[in-house]
């Protein structure tokens, strides 16, 4: 009897002891590296709401491992020394194995060379478009991205200036790795389309004025602008364009989506304005964040990578629940393809469609996650193909679809005017 006893005391000591341990696990932690403060922080505060979304819909899901889902975000000031900084503490402090992140191009480059691609630990940008990171993601299966590669849109963005009718075009680009690429990709596209570019004008953000930048780009009285930018000094650049006597014939890059943009430069100056945008023109899943979105924070829920940031942090949590752990940097990696699997069960958006991803992944099946961007199959570079959707301003000054390019048009005429 003392000794039957003495068994369970024991036994119950290492339940006891094992507790701690098991609580340690949880909560399951995605990492992000994004600038919550600096020139970029109004565009961002929309995209970290929608990442807010995605985890509050897979705690109410169930959570990730049967853990409750933290997002972990660090300030990178859009400096690429301070992301450095912030990956390395979200690894080596915080002991996250996967990074949704980060924003600009410059940036991402950092923290992959430096920080994630030495620590094996799979990064996922919501927007870093740089051609050059598909190398990275074929030579190491460690980077994915949710936004279209600047190769597709520069492709996309010529496509549209011909069926526009634009005539001569000015580029205005800002001057980091997304500015210089796309607008190179966009002049060679351009021109072989049979379009004539007057110049490329590179700027700095955060200058105080632009006027000789603006002054630079009018030589030459081009019919368009093509304005490559953020939608904070986007707005100004646009104005003093106009006050200038720039032409009101507009095309923007995808990261001047914003109602905010919008009203700060005048509706009424935007009558002929285009933008261009990766992802798709309708599916449930769009459908279902754009409610929630609009639920959660009582704003719209258009705007730039609001919808490509949600699919990221859906995607690396689903991808640590296909790897059945949250520390196995390249487990979780390969959960990437899994949750992608074009032959796995269908999942859209939200609380119910993540219930039945997880489920699906406790039994050891693949899914097939249609995001708020549309179709999510990585090819062996971790990039996507999407479709791409044309805006203007209605009546009332709101933006909304006027046209699209499906995926095979996009890659079927780049295709033709790049094959080697």
């Amino acid at each position: 009897m003392i000794r039957a006893f003495a068994r369970l005391l024991a036994l119950l000591s290492a339940v006891m002891v094992s507790l701690p341990a098991m609580a340690a696990s949880c909560p399951v932690k995605i990492g992000s590296v994004m600038p919550l403060t600096g020139p970029l922080a109004p565009v961002v505060a929309g995209m970290l709401k929608s990442a807010q979304l995605a985890v509050n819909q897979l705690n109410a899901a169930g959570g990730v491992l049967g853990c409750k889902l933290d997002l972990v975000v660090r300030d990178s000031q859009a400096q690429p020394s301070l992301a450095v900084d912030a990956a390395h503490q979200l690894i080596d402090l915080e002991g996250v194995r996967v990074i949704v992140g980060e924003v600009t191009s410059g940036g991402t480059a950092a923290v992959l060379n430096s920080v994630t691609v030495p620590a094996h630990v799979p990064l996922i940008s919501p927007t870093a478009s740089a051609p050059s990171f598909s190398d990275i993601g074929r030579s190491t299966g460690l980077f994915f991205r949710t936004n279209a590669s600047d190769a597709l849109q520069g492709v996309a963005a010529a496509s549209q200036a011909i069926a526009g009718k634009s005539g001569t075009v000015a580029v205005l680009a800002v001057n980091n790795d997304w500015g210089q690429n796309l607008s190179r990709v966009f002049k060679e596209a351009y021109e072989k389309l049979g379009g004539h570019i007057t110049r490329i004008v590179l700027y700095n953000p955060g200058q105080s004025s632009y006027r000789a930048e603006i002054s630079a780009a009018m030589q030459g009285a081009p019919h368009t602008l093509y304005l490559i930018g953020y939608a904070t000094e986007g707005a100004q650049l646009a104005r003093d364009w106009i006050s200038q006597g720039g032409t009101q014939n507009f095309l923007f890059a995808h990261n001047m989506n914003d109602a905010a943009f919008v009203k700060a430069v005048g509706a009424k100056y935007l009558q002929h304005a285009v933008w261009l945008t990766p992802g798709s023109v309708q599916t449930p899943s769009l459908d279902n964040f754009r409610a929630a979105y609009t639920a959660m924070t009582k704003q719209p829920a258009e705007g730039p990578g609001r919808a490509s940031t949600y699919d990221a942090v859906v995607l690396a949590a689903l991808a640590i629940e296909a790897a059945k752990s949250a520390t196995d940097g390249p487990a979780i990696a390969a959960g990437f393809r899994r949750v992608t699997d074009a032959a796995g069960v269908r999942i859209d958006a939200g609380e119910a469609g993540f219930k039945t991803a997880l489920a699906a992944l406790a039994k050891g099946q693949s899914v097939n996650y249609i995001g708020a961007t549309g179709p999510l199959q990585f090819d062996a570079s971790g990039d996507i193909a999407v479709p791409f959707v044309a805006w203007t301003l209605d009546a009332q000054g709101a933006l909304h679809v006027s046209g699209h390019m499906s995926v095979e048009d996009v890659q079927t005429l780049r295709t033709r005017l790049f094959a080697k």
